[in-house]
């Protein structure tokens, strides 16, 4: 996983993160950057049938999915056990 939190976001994280994963695993200045980058990388790499499979934090969910749709892909968001929007799969758009 990339890091998925705005570091602007530190204090709503969960202690038991903040305390046991790496922060810079977790945490970056512009999270949609990162995710940028790897669509962009995606985009000439992955296979037509391919997907990408990414852990967010629930408020990216709208940003992701623009990028997503203006990089041609699609982006379908799942539940983690909690029930927060915690995947994005993404695909290639039909």
């Amino acid at each position: 996983n990339p890091p998925y939190v705005a570091y602007e976001s530190f204090e709503d994280v969960d202690y038991g993160v903040k305390a046991f994963e790496p922060l810079q695993a977790i945490f970056h200045e512009d999270p949609i950057m990162v995710f940028q980058d790897i669509l962009e990388y995606a985009a000439s790499h992955l296979l037509s049938k391919g997907r990408v499979v990414l852990e967010i934090d629930s408020y990216l969910e709208k940003d992701l999915k623009i990028l997503a749709s203006s990089m041609g892909f699609s982006c379908n968001i799942m539940k983690d056990l909690s029930q927060f929007d915690r995947i994005c799969i993404m695909s290639r758009s039909s």
